[in-house]
């Protein structure tokens, strides 16, 4: 191989080289030929696929002498996927027929004085091919391409002359080149190229919408090799389109061949005609298609699209005259004018929702409201964090699309709708394309027979999100290809609002801070009343109505609901914190509380026609929802329209009402915080209450009533419908115990804030005694019971028609008056317990006054600045309990003694609880070994100033709570009286 000189390293890559002046009289030329290389040309497949006009170096070689190799023509040069033109002169010796023999692999061209002699296309292995042509003494223009391929290469080029016996390699003495041919350009004209950035929605050349454009330039002719480079400098590398639009000089009439090659797909356009049509998406290859063209001007278009990674782009053409294709030369074009972007037309009303976070689906978005109305010209939104439309929102946004479109011609058409998260188009009423929410961008189809003429149309998208994206195209019955739907297609539709019905009858309660579920909402109590058109309000932090709550609220919606047509229903129900839905009294959704928002659906089996309806509803904190979605039989999901609701004249009652429990209050219990500290057969007031439901509150449970350091004890008889294992749930603040026939079901001891507590029990059907204790200690209060029947869905506040009174009971209980324990009242001036005589008989040594005897029934004054009895002291006093207490059963017994100033317990002469003054009133408890019987008692206290009180518990060895010692456990100085025997079980004992 001969040596090269280099004569430019980088030249430009759009450079177009064009044929030099002819030769002036003095000789320029110079040893060699020049040679343009081209790498990276792996698009080509022959030699008419290499665009001549582009290299990336130059250098002069002596010779076209290359035997087959694997090693690069020269130092740095490539050795695989590259192109080289050699031009200059030849200096022919003599007259006469030549015959020139080309060695190539994989293939090669060579032209002498621009004339065809060796013909040797790609691709194939090293080899020979002559051809022979008269020429005269002297000097000759000289070309050779060569395509080298993969893997070896060669190129050798050998002459015959005149009476010459064999080939020899053309000599180097044989070739001169004109060093100015190797800056001769000629920019040509070139074609008008419109850039579209950032079409990663397209995956087809039909979903790029062609009227738009980012940024324009003059490209001087259609020749990109595969590259993973930008088509022009600052340009995209993967997701972009280009519309390259210019006038084509054809210089000869007849059948021409065009081939376009592309990665990922394009298609070209003569004259409006489509020639190659090689839609994406694949890599790099050259589809061809003929045409009949007159010589002269004609329009020529190519739209090409690149998807990711690597692109390429080169057209070529062949005349009819022509043995072989080329690159289309820069020179044959013409660029178009510059069209403005965008496109022209009525286009389409567009109704705009903002914050429809709730929407997971299309079905669920209320079309008929809307924030904002516009026009846009055409349904062409490529993939995007930006707003649709200026100032409008990026994320949880519905638009609702409407017009009519004008099809050209009739027969199936087919429409495409691209879109993130979710779309739907209706034509004529007529669902086409259903592709429904939650998804990346994608495109789906449908098909239609429409006539040619005017038809209603209707896009629904919904963008939930991140990114997104919308894109309609349609294809007519006799298009090859798909297209953006152009503005001048549609005219606008402004949206009619259909007939609103009547309504739904709207119960609202607010503050209903302690329910956690809706079960523990009362739904026959409400603070106000209205009617609403339909459910459909959207995730938000404002209220559904004017002045309404934004947190702990409930909402029953009741009425009646026209179904259209019989069949099986699917109703969705979407709440934030819960809902459920009842339609003719059977629950079909049931969504309880406490979650973010989210839809749950049920199906149900309905005629055509009214039925009833109820929705229960309940938000907790922060953000609220409730929408109401049905599909039908053969129809999409959609929220439940206006016209479909109206009131029910025979509106059930959520109480039939009707029954009461026997309420026993008892005020200032603030020495208490326990439920066994208070003593539950003393009260203050009585009444009757229809039920226990009272939502937290700082007001009081009745008129005129207490607001803290209360007590109430309620009983009565509960009608159970159903034998089996019921679930009771008594919700609290401060504490509330529940007893059925007299058994512990729920145990929930204060103190602590409102809360919920659930027991069962097995009951038959009939009347049982329903026992509650209730205290409250400070600030709010609250006291609910629900309840929930074997096998039943879900719990509910008992109803006051399932309870009924007993008999009122007397203060102290049936035990009052009978006087079990003597009691010893003194005055006194000392501050400590043993600073009394508790053992003294004589009255002087007690006090001044003498001692003070009566009886008592047994140990419960509440803290209070009062006497302890009629005409007693309430400063400075001492008393001191004696008796017989009756113990039921054997073990540990724990007492304890609450006292303001001082108290001490002894039983059986042992001090049990020793709590000596001065201190305000607190329990303080102790422990004993007894045995069942009697036993003797005695309980010391001192009260020194100001309040006083006094209280004495106990708590069996088998018993879960503690409870004031009652007045028939007590007998005097070992008398003998009947004691009651107080036995506790527990909800284990129960299970």
């Amino acid at each position: 191989m001969l040596a090269s000189l280099l004569l430019c390293l980088v030249a430009p890559v759009s450079g177009v080289r064009a044929q030099p002046e002819p030769s002036t009289p003095e000789d320029t030329t110079q040893p060699g030929l020049l040679a343009f290389w081209s790498g990276g040309v792996s698009h080509a497949t022959n030699l008419g696929q290499v665009d001549w006009s582009k290299y990336t170096n130059v250098t002069v070689e002596t010779q076209i002498n290359w035997p087959t190799t694997t090693a690069e023509f020269y130092t740095g040069g490539p050795t695989d996927y590259f192109a080289l033109q050699l031009i200059g002169k030849i200096e022919v010796p003599e007259d006469g027929t030549w015959t020139f023999g080309l060695s190539s692999d994989a293939g090669a061209r060579l032209f002498i004085d621009g004339q065809l002699i060796v013909n040797d296309d790609a691709n194939h292995s090293f080899r020979r091919r002559t051809g022979s042509v008269t020429l005269t003494a002297g000097r000759h223009t000289i070309e050779v391409r060569y395509l080298e391929i993969y893997y070896s290469q060669g190129l050798v080029l050998d002459w015959q002359g005149p009476g010459i016996t064999a080939a020899t390699t053309v000599p180097a003495s044989a070739f001169r080149h004109d060093p100015a041919e190797a800056s001769v350009t000629d920019p040509g004209h070139g074609l008008r190229a419109y850039w579209s950035n950032a079409v990663s929605h397209a995956t087809k050349l039909g979903e790029v919408d062609w009227t738009t454009y980012d940024t324009t330039t003059i490209e001087t002719s259609v020749s990109w090799p595969i590259t993973t480079s930008a088509f022009y400098a600052g340009g995209p590398t993967d997701y972009f389109a280009v519309k390259l639009k210019a006038s084509i000089e054809i210089p000869e009439s007849g059948t021409w061949t065009f081939k376009l090659g592309s990665d990922a797909g394009a298609r070209l356009f003569i004259d409006g005609q489509l020639i190659v049509n090689d839609d994406a998406n694949h890599s790099f290859r050259f589809t061809q298609g003929t045409i009949s063209l007159s010589a002269g001007t004609h329009t020529f278009e190519v739209r090409y699209l690149e998807i990711y990674y690597s692109q390429g782009l080169v057209c070529t053409w062949k005349a009819p005259s022509a043995s072989y294709e080329e690159v289309i030369p820069s020179s044959a074009f013409t660029p178009a004018a510059v069209e403005a972007p965008g496109d022209t037309g009525d286009g389409l009303n567009a109704y705009w929702s903002n914050a429809v976070s709730h929407a997971t689906t299309l079905g669920q978005v209320d079309w008929t409201r809307y924030d904002t109305a516009t026009t846009v010209p055409k349904i062409s939104w490529r993939i995007t964090n930006s707003a649709f439309y200026s100032g409008g929102p990026t994320d949880y946004f519905a638009v609702r699309l409407m017009g009519e479109i004008t099809t050209p011609e009739t027969g199936t058409w087919t429409f495409k709708l691209g879109c993130d998260a979710g779309a739907r188009l209706i034509i004529d009423g007529t669902t086409v394309v259903n592709d429904d929410a939650n998804h990346s961008f994608r495109f789906t189809q449908g098909t239609i027979a429409l006539a040619a003429g005017v038809h209603t149309f209707e896009v629904r998208y919904l963008e939930i999100y991140y990114s997104q994206g919308l894109v309609c195209t349609w294809k007519a019955p006799s298009a090859a290809f798909e297209e953006v739907i152009p503005a001048s297609a549609f005219d606008p539709l402004a949206y009619v609002p259909g007939a609103d019905g009547q309504g739904l009858r709207a119960y609202w309660s607010s503050g209903v801070s302690h329910a956690t579920k809706l079960g523990e909402v009362d739904w026959s109590t409400y603070d106000t009343v209205s009617t609403e058109t339909k459910v459909s309000w959207g995730i938000t932090n404002s209220a559904f109505y004017s002045g309404g709550p934004t947190d702990y609220f409930a909402l029953r919606l009741v009425g009646k609901i026209r179904v259209p047509a019989a069949g099986a229903w699917t109703f969705r129900l979407g709440s934030d914190a819960g809902a459920r839905l009842f339609i003719n009294d059977q629950l079909v959704v049931n969504d309880d509380a406490n979650h973010s928002f989210r839809f749950t659906g049920g199906s149900i089996t309905l005629p055509e026609g009214e039925v009833r309806i109820e929705i229960r509803y309940l938000e907790i904190y922060y953000s609220q929802g409730l929408v109401l979605t049905w599909q039908g039989p053969g129809t999409a999901e959609e929220v439940v329209p206006t016209s479909a609701f109206l009131p029910d004249p025979d509106e059930p009652a959520a109480d039939a009402g009707g029954g009461a429990l026997r309420a026993y209050w008892s005020s200032g219990t603030s020495h208490a915080t326990r439920l066994g500290e208070v003593d539950w057969l003393a009260y203050d007031t009585t009444s009757t209450v229809p039920k226990l439901n009272w939502r937290i509150t700082n007001n009081a449970f009745y008129s005129g009533g207490p607001t803290d350091y209360f007590a109430a004890r309620f009983l009565g008889e509960i009608d159970i419908p159903t034998s089996g294992q019921w679930t009771f749930k008594l919700g609290s603040d401060a504490g509330a115990r529940l007893f059925i026939d007299d058994e512990l079901v729920v145990n929930d001891d204060a103190n602590h804030s409102f809360r919920f507590t659930a027991g069962q029990k097995v009951l038959a059907a009939g009347k049982h005694r329903f026992e509650v204790r209730y205290m409250d200690i400070y600030y709010s209060q609250g006291l609910f019971v629900t309840w929930q029947a074997p096998g039943a869905p879900h719990e509910e506040v008992i109803p006051s028609s399932a309870f009924s009174t007993l008999p009122l009971e007397s203060p102290g209980g049936p035990a009052a008056g009978r006087g079990g324990l003597a009691a010893t009242w003194v005055t006194h001036n000392t501050s400590y317990l043993d600073g009394v005589n508790w053992t003294a008989t004589s009255p002087s040594t007690l006090s001044s006054a003498g001692p003070v005897t009566n009886r008592v029934d047994h140990i419960a004054w509440r803290l209070t600045n009062n006497a302890f009895y009629t005409g007693g002291p309430t400063n400075y006093f001492a008393a001191k309990f004696t008796g017989i207490i009756n113990i039921p059963e054997a073990g540990t017994w724990n007492f304890k003694l609450g006292s303001d100033a001082g108290a001490r317990l002894i039983i059986d002469g042992t001090t049990i609880i020793n709590d000596d003054a001065n201190h305000s009133f607190r329990f303080t408890p102790g422990t004993i070994e007894l045995t069942a019987g009697k036993h003797r008692l005695e309980v010391q206290y001192m009260e020194v100033y100001y309040s006083q009180g006094l209280v004495l518990t106990w708590q069996a060895p088998s018993a879960v709570y503690e409870e004031v010692i009652p007045a028939t456990a007590f007998g005097s100085n070992g008398k003998s009286i009947r004691v009651v025997r107080w036995r506790e079980r527990s909800l284990e004992q129960d299970e």
